[in-house]
Order: structure tokens, then sequence, then C-alpha cells
């Protein structure tokens, strides 16, 4: 985060103001799996109220995290997929959006990446199929004027699913519906997602 606040440095000083900052830092991080996590929950509590405190804080602050993981590739030159792209990258555009107002672009931008087919695929090479299920569940649970429909409950029984003047949030909801009826497919064989 650090670095994308210091855009206007060359690459070469903002990689050491970011490691003389992690330094200093470093006793008070620790590494629960592959990120890093603040060691006292105030410090994580007073980072996150400063970077994420206000909607338009939280808006600008996932904006620029998306961003930064929209620019990545979805592969290395070798094909391995990039894991923490396809996992971050719809969550911060989530959270953008749910920061913004309805109708704003930051929900055109979820829908973008959701139902691009390269996006799938990648998500599906990286193996975080179930987490790609979590996406379109999460992204339309917060939809603006999104009426999820479970034939389950009883509220929805014979009615059928609707979604209130939201394309996208269709466009969203029919990639859904695919990758749950081909989720075996897609989880067998996920380098073949092109010809689905």
């Amino acid at each position: 985060l650090l670095a994308l606040e210091l855009p206007e440095l060359p690459a070469r000083a903002r990689e050491e103001t970011c490691e003389r900052v992690l330094r200093l830092l470093r006793p008070y991080l620790f590494q629960p799996g592959p990120l890093l996590a603040f060691f006292h929950k105030s410090l994580g509590l007073s980072v996150r109220r400063r970077q994420l405190g206000a909607p338009q804080e939280r808006r600008r602050t996932h904006g620029r995290i998306a961003a930064f993981f929209a620019e990545q590739p979805d592969a290395s030159p070798e094909g391995v997929p990039n894991e923490r792209k396809a996992f971050e990258l719809p969550w911060q555009l989530l959270c953008a959006a749910r920061a913004s107002e309805p109708g704003a672009q930051e929900w055109s931008r979820l829908a973008r990446i959701l139902t691009d087919i390269r996006f799938l695929e990648s998500k599906c090479r990286a193996r975080l199929l179930p987490d790609l299920q979590e996406d379109y569940r999460a992204a339309l649970v917060h939809w603006p004027g999104h009426l999820n429909y479970d034939p389950l409950e009883p509220s929805c029984a014979g009615a059928p699913p609707r979604t209130i003047g939201a394309s996208d949030a269709l466009r969203v909801e029919a990639f859904a519906a695919f990758v749950s009826t081909h989720a075996h497919w897609l989880a067998a064989c996920p380098d073949e997602t092109i010809p689905l």
C-alpha cells in the first residue's frame, strides 16, 4: 500500500522507502500464512482506521489496490497462474464497490472481471474454483437492487429470479450459474475453460 502512495518517486526510491518502512514495522508483524499480519491488534485497527475510515477512503484505497492487481499478468511467462491476482482482484473490487453508490463505475468494473473468460480460466488454473464461486455469491449478495433467488427458501417458492435495473448483475448471475453447473469440469480440466 505504501508503494501505491509514492507514485511520484522513481521505482528504485519507492522500493528503498518501502524496505525501510518494512524494516521498522518488522517487530510488529508476523506471518501466519503467505501474508503479513499485525502482531498487535491495536496497530492493525489503527492502520485500518487511517486507510479505510470513511467510505470515500475505503473506496479509494480498495480501488487503488484493485488497480495494482489488475495491472499484474494473469500468469508468469512459464504459464504459472498468478494466484494472488486471482484471489485479490475480485475482493478488492467488491470492497471498492460496496463503499460506493449503487450504479457507480466500481460495480461495472466488478462485473467486467467476474464475466471475463480469461479471468475465469486464470482462477480455475490456480485451483481457486471454490473461491471463484464465493466471488460470485458475495458480489450478488451485495449487489444493489439484486434479489437473490433461492428455490429452497419458502418466500421464493414459485418466484423467478429478479434483478431490479441491473444488467451487470444479470450477467454476473449467468456466469455464476455457468460456473456452478460446470464446476466438476472446471475443477477437473482447468486448462480447458475456453472451449466450454
